[in-house]
């Protein structure tokens, strides 16, 4: 993530199973190795190439309520990748974001400010 985005908002330690598909590509599974509400740092099996368009589905609840997400990698690393999300599908799924980031926070007054501040997340339907 960029060096601004890294203070601007708490990020949280929250090993998920995940799924990152790029552009029209086959998705690939993925491990969440920490989160925010503007992005989350990935271990993957293949590349995230920098600047690239990607779909990530955060798979909570054995997949019964995950969160899909659209985003941008803003940084390539050794088996994964940082991606910034753009966009959050669904209704209920900043809601789901943002709990993910409070329940796993030591900083919950902190997230639910940056929460109620409109961090810029839009909600696609």
């Amino acid at each position: 993530m960029p060096e601004d985005h890294r203070r601007e908002v708490s990020r949280v330690n929250s090993r998920m199973q995940a799924v990152v598909t790029l552009g029209g590509g086959d998705p690939q599974d993925a491990e969440c190795e920490n989160l925010s509400l503007l992005g989350a740092l990935f271990r993957t099996p293949g590349r995230l190439p920098h600047g690239a368009a990607c779909t990530v589905r955060l798979v909570l609840d054995g997949g019964e309520s995950d969160v899909t997400l659209s985003g941008t990698v803003v940084r390539e690393t050794a088996g994964g990748g940082a991606i910034r999300f753009d966009s959050v599908v669904g209704a209920e799924a900043l809601e789901h974001l943002h709990n993910l980031v409070l329940y796993n926070s030591h900083e919950p007054e902190r997230v639910a400010s940056e929460f109620h501040a409109h961090l810029g997340l839009r909600r696609d339907s």
